[in-house]
């Protein structure tokens, strides 16, 4: 279970918040489909999807930690990077041995823990919209 706690500084800023709602329906999702008969194309596409959008997303957040900085801010690029090299590791395992239900949940744990630590180590806002957030099942 994905619990989400506040937004960032930039979380008024409704772009954001409709990033991590993506990020976090797309995790949950995928947790949905672990123990479903996952066709190999499937999770390539999902895969390919979030590799892409979470470093748009990334990108996204640089211009708001320009306007809004934060002491957590280089935890948060850390998490990044290790998202990222997760998922090349990923990438790399499926081109070399192919699609297995062991590489849908390594992919799965790798964006639900970046996903946790991601959002854990945003500053805290008052906006509204943060309540809508409150947990993926």
């Amino acid at each position: 279970m994905l619990v989400s706690p506040p937004l960032s500084a930039c979380s008024h800023e409704s772009h954001l918040a409709e990033q991590h709602r993506k990020i976090l329906i797309i995790v949950a999702r995928l947790g949905d489909l672990i123990d479903a008969d996952l066709p190999a194309g499937e999770f390539r596409s999902v895969m390919t999807f979030l590799n892409m959008y979470v470093r748009v997303h990334f990108a996204y957040e640089a211009s708001c930690r320009q306007r809004f900085p934060h002491s957590a801010h280089a935890t948060t690029i850390e998490a990044n990077r290790r998202l990222v090299d997760a998922f090349e590791a990923i990438e790399a395992d499926y081109q070399r041995d192919g699609f297995s239900s062991a590489l849908v949940r390594r992919f799965y744990n790798e964006a639900s823990l970046w996903l946790a630590e991601h959002l854990n180590s945003q500053p805290a806002s008052s906006a509204p919209e943060d309540a809508a957030l409150s947990r993926v099942a």
